[in-house]
């Protein structure tokens, strides 16, 4: 009699447990949300101009130093979707190098989102220490894409190569900006927040939601810190001037619209 008692009780709690799912599922018309794919997509600009990867184009920095641009890559990770009582649907192992050079790297997706509103996205600029004491990795942390210093000081956040008349001999300038250590003054993560100006997303199976985000690389150079190319053309090694230079482009990133 326990026995039959006690399958009673644990089909209704099965019943139950399953009834809430259905629930959970359905819209106030009774049809059923299933998760979705929310589309992103990264324009890189100079201002409000289109960035030119072939190092034709020249621009002029706050500084007032004439510039321009071959490599332009960076680094994605650890992201979140905001809700709109401000708390946070996390995405784990989702990496995404962003390379200028590579029109298909500017449109990355993110699938399985929970059905629901959305009001801002939120993401890690560079790679933590976590992912790389994990070795050797394919896809985007693959050593291959040119984006590692060293297994003992970390991937490269962020990497920006031109030409500058004022960067010496060779008018060549670098910046490679990584370093993960908060003991020593030499932490270059950054995180950038997003809002959809004022707008909410809606994610679910049915819909093909798609936000476009501007990178601008003018933010390398200015706010909080000016940085001129003729003073400092290259930064190749973790020490203190990365974070300088990752405290001004953290703001590089701002909504465009939704489709």
């Amino acid at each position: 009699m326990m026995r039959k008692f006690n399958c009673v009780v644990l089909a209704a709690i099965v019943f139950a447990v399953f009834s809430g799912c259905d629930k959970e599922t359905l819209d106030p018309n009774g049809n059923t949300i299933l998760p979705g794919t929310l589309s992103v997509e990264f324009v890189n600009k100079v201002d409000n101009q289109d960035l030119d990867i072939t190092g034709n184009t020249n621009y002029l920095n706050s500084a007032g130093e004439e510039y321009s641009v071959n490599v332009f890559k960076y680094y994605l990770s650890n992201i979140r979707l905001i809700k709109p009582d401000s708390s946070r649907y996390y995405l784990p192992d989702t990496y995404w190098l962003i390379d200028a050079g590579k029109p298909l790297s500017l449109l990355n997706n993110l699938n399985n989102v929970a059905a629901g509103k959305y009001i801002g996205i939120e993401f890690m600029i560079g790679v933590d220490s976590t992912t790389l004491s994990k070795g050797v990795q394919g896809g985007a942390l693959d050593p291959s894409n040119g984006m590692v210093w060293s297994w003992s000081t970390g991937y490269i956040f962020v990497k920006m190569e031109g030409r500058c008349p004022l960067a010496g001999t060779d008018s060549l300038f670098q910046y490679h900006i990584s370093g993960y250590h908060d003991y020593d003054g030499t932490n270059s993560l950054r995180w950038s927040t997003l809002y959809f100006n004022g707008q909410s997303i809606e994610i679910n199976k049915s819909l093909n939601t798609k936000i476009q985000i501007k990178t601008d690389v003018q933010e390398f150079f200015k706010n909080p810190s000016d940085l001129s190319i003729a003073d400092i053309p290259n930064v190749t090694l973790p020490g203190h001037l990365p974070p300088i230079i990752a405290d001004n482009y953290k703001d590089m990133f701002s909504f465009v619209k939704k489709y």
